[in-house]
């Protein structure tokens, strides 16, 4: 196939096209080299879509708020093209994939990074934070975050290779983020995030240096030729392993009684009021707003305690 380099065009190939009703040829800008097919785009987007559904879930409860993760968008550019649209001051950490060789950057965009870490500290969360340079303080929260954002990437290129995230440094200036050459290509993942009222993105930048051990596998047939099952079972480990540390409100309840609002404005102290259950009956607790359990009253350890007697299904009570 024939090329001619085109210095006008900035995109790599273009479609191919006749000239004179003679061999096609494909315009190509070999100052920019395509490095990822379209299928293997594709199958970066289908990989991180499944890593932002979980990033949604594990933010949302150690925020305790609803936060909302999706791809926006996976395309190829170069380091210099990616490095431009980073922020001054922003919140840029340095992460490293083992065994891959090399390091890939996420950035945070400012005004969401400086939201979480209101949320982490205490805050109510304004969307009216001011941006400025974090603090010592912030960017160990920060960084704790972006190893949020980046714990479960594992399970989602599990397909792919097994890698181990970690954090190596998290800068405020992206001159100190260059960890290629500005002319090297990468593949740039961009993510949604909404939290509360604040939204904004965050960009994953993968070099190609470091992708190219993976690169032949980044094909949708790997993709799907994976064990759904061992994913499902591992999603639904993960999911029990969050629900087992929300906390939930248990009251027992020793009966209950009407009382006209003129009695009830009447009780003094020492007055008695007689429930609608006897002392021998067992006590019903609630979870939530539902009975689950019934049980005795006791103590133990001299302590008040409550002895289960068995599980209450729904409509016994």
């Amino acid at each position: 196939m024939s090329a001619v380099q085109n210095p006008g065009r900035r995109g790599g190939n273009a479609a191919a096209r006749p000239v004179n009703g003679h061999t096609p040829m494909r315009s190509y800008d070999f100052r920019r080299p395509d490095k990822f097919s379209k299928d293997q785009l594709r199958t970066l987007h289908m990989l991180h879509e499944n890593y932002a559904r979980v990033v949604s879930t594990v933010l949302s409860g150690q925020l305790r708020t609803t936060v909302e993760v999706a791809v926006a968008s996976v395309k190829q550019e170069t380091y210099a093209e990616f490095s431009l649209r980073l922020h001054n001051p922003g919140a840029i950490a340095v992460v490293s994939l083992a065994p891959l060789s090399g390091n890939a950057v996420l950035e945070v965009e400012p005004g969401v990074a400086m939201y979480l870490v209101d949320r982490v500290l205490g805050g109510a969360g304004t969307s009216a934070v001011q941006l400025r340079e974090l603090t010592e303080i912030e960017l160990t929260v920060a960084r704790r975050l972006v190893w949020s954002l980046l714990e479960h990437l594992r399970d989602g290129w599990r397909n792919i290779v097994e890698v181990t995230p970690a954090v190596e440094s998290v800068e405020t200036n992206p001159m100190f983020t260059q960890v290629v050459a500005p002319g090297e290509m990468c593949a740039v993942v961009s993510f949604t995030i909404r939290v509360g009222l604040v939204a904004g993105t965050i960009c994953l930048c993968l070099p190609y240096l470091l992708m190219e051990p993976v690169v032949s596998k980044l094909t949708a047939f790997v993709w799907f030729s994976g064990a759904p099952r061992a994913r499902a079972a591992a999603d639904g480990e993960m999911i029990k392993a969050r629900l087992q540390e929300v906390s939930v409100e248990v009251v027992a309840e020793l009966g209950g009684a009407v009382l006209t609002l003129e009695d009830l404005l009447g009780l003094s102290v020492g007055d008695v009021v007689v429930l609608d259950r006897a002392t021998v009956d067992p006590i019903l607790i609630r979870v939530g707003h539902s009975v689950k359990l019934s049980a005795r009253p006791g103590t133990h350890r001299g302590r008040l305690a409550l002895s289960i007697i068995e599980r209450v299904e729904e409509g016994q009570q």
